[in-house]
Order: C-alpha cells, then structure tokens, then sequence
C-alpha cells in the first residue's frame, strides 16, 4: 500500500486533488540487470479489470486470473523492474475511479516513488522509467505521461507506450451506447462519480440505471461486459434524456471534459497503437 492523490475537485488537473491510498505489485528480476547505467523501471497500467474488489490487478496475479500477465512476464524477461498498480478503490474499501485520468495517473507514477523504499528493489531516483498500458491502461499511461512533468518531476521518464488509448469520452461514450460494451459507460459512471462527488453523475440514473450501475459494482470484466449488452442509456436516464443531453448538464460536462487527453505535452518519446481486432475504442475516436 502507498500514499497517491486523488482528482481536483474544481476539474484542474494539473492541481493534484487530496491525499488518498492506492496498493500495486512490484516485481524485480531474479538475475542482475546487464544492461548500461541502472536497470530500468516500467510502471505498467492493467487494463480494464471491472468494479468489483476482488478484480484488483494484485489479486488476479495471486489467483492466476489476470489476463494482462504475460505482460508483466515479457518485462520480466527483458530483465526490467516492473511496478503495476491496482488503481484506487479496488483494496481500499471504496470504489476505483474508472476512466478518471487525472487519479490513474498518479496512481501509476506513485507507484514508482513506493518502490523506492522497498528493500532490495534497486529501485532509486536514478532509475530510467518507462510507462506502458492498454485501453483504461492505455488511459492511465498517457494521463501519468501528461503529469509526469508537474507531479512527479523526481522521475527519470524516458517513454510512454500507451494503446486503445480512450482519449476523448464524449466520443467513446457516443461509440458504445447501444453496443455489446454498453457496461462500460456505466462503471465510468460510477468511476466518474467516484472522482467527482460534487458533479452530480449518479443523480442522472433512473431507478434501473441505477440498479444496473450496482450490479456491476461486483463484477469482473467477463460477466460485466454481459450483463446489459445492447441496451440504450436512454433507458438507464432520468427524464428521457438522451446521452448527449446528460454529457451535457454543465456539471457533468466539466468532469467529462476535465478527462481529455492532449492538452499537455509529454515530455518524452510517445509510442501510440492499437489492435486490429480492437473496436473499443476505434482507432476513428483515439488518440493522445
């Protein structure tokens, strides 16, 4: 467990928000690093993982389950350091703040500076640090990217690879409605909410959206992403508000847009992809 910091609450993400608590896994290589200078470091960002507390990174590791660790073991074989945060929310008896960039960044850089003070690491503030992650991952990573240069100035960063980046969510968001990943939008509203208290999100739900919001709260990815396939927001809003309508209710709006990538420089070499076989997001709304 270590310290990290949570969202602004007046939407400035370059002004860090309040203290909060975040667990993750560091892993170190048995063999000694061969390489030139110090053996570097990868904070690597899981993907989606679902709402539920036991869907936390750690977890799934301990429980053979996580679908992201043959990752972890390619980095491993490179001979890298590799730190994976589990996020906030997910072993801290609250709720992880889906798709909320400003706190999944900080969540991936802190990691570093954690692992610092654990003994035997070789991890010091000379070591080079790179960042990686796909899809929420590739979120997270671009968002540590953007912050890096503010927040954590102490990091040697020397690249970002982030992919499936969802960098706009008002686009994403229009994407997915009525899809197989409709799911989505609900936990990043319950994500969203969970970063933002003050914006209201949650009092946009009709009794079924928020019935179908709860259910999710205990799911993994697998049985989230089939629990409301193909259903329309609409029927999930109050009022018969459309989704565009309920992005744009100005409280809302702000924390929507408070979450758009691209608006800061990444002070180091950017590599940006995606899979062919991945529509979520397209390649047609992402970017960084």
């Amino acid at each position: 467990m270590y310290t990290s910091t949570g969202a602004d609450q007046q939407y400035r993400w370059t002004v860090p928000g309040a203290p909060s608590a975040a667990t993750g896994t560091v892993l170190i290589p048995r063999a000694p690093w061969r390489g030139p200078g110090p053996r570097p470091v990868v904070t690597f960002a899981v993907g989606t993982q679902g709402q539920g507390h036991d869907c936390a990174a750690s977890m799934q590791f301990d429980n053979d389950t996580e679908y992201e660790i043959g990752s972890a073991q390619l980095l491993l074989a490179a001979g890298y350091a590799v730190t994976i945060t589990d996020y906030a929310g997910y072993t801290t008896g609250t709720r992880h703040p889906y798709v909320a960039g400003q706190v999944l960044g900080h969540n991936v850089l802190d990691i570093v500076r954690a692992a610092r003070a654990i003994p035997g690491s070789g991890i010091t503030t000379n070591s080079p640090v790179a960042i990686w992650g796909y899809s929420e991952g590739g979120s997270a990573a671009s968002w540590a990217g953007e912050l890096a240069n503010s927040y954590t100035p102490d990091l040697k960063l020397v690249g970002v690879a982030a992919g499936g980046v969802p960098s706009h969510l008002p686009h994403h968001a229009e994407y997915l409605d009525g899809t197989y990943d409709v799911d989505l939008l609900l936990i990043a509203m319950r994500g969203l909410s969970t970063a933002y208290p003050n914006a209201g999100i949650m009092d946009l739900l009709n009794a079924r959206g928020l019935e179908a919001v709860q259910s999710d709260d205990e799911k993994c990815l697998a049985p989230m992403l089939t629990a409301h396939s193909f259903s329309h927001m609409a029927t999930f809003l109050k009022g018969g508000r459309t989704l565009a309508q309920a992005m744009a209710v100005p409280s809302v709006y702000r924390a929507v847009d408070a979450n758009t990538l691209g608006t800061h420089p990444i002070n180091a070499p950017v590599y940006l992809y995606w899979s062919n076989g991945d529509m979520t997001p397209p390649t047609a709304v992402s970017g960084g």
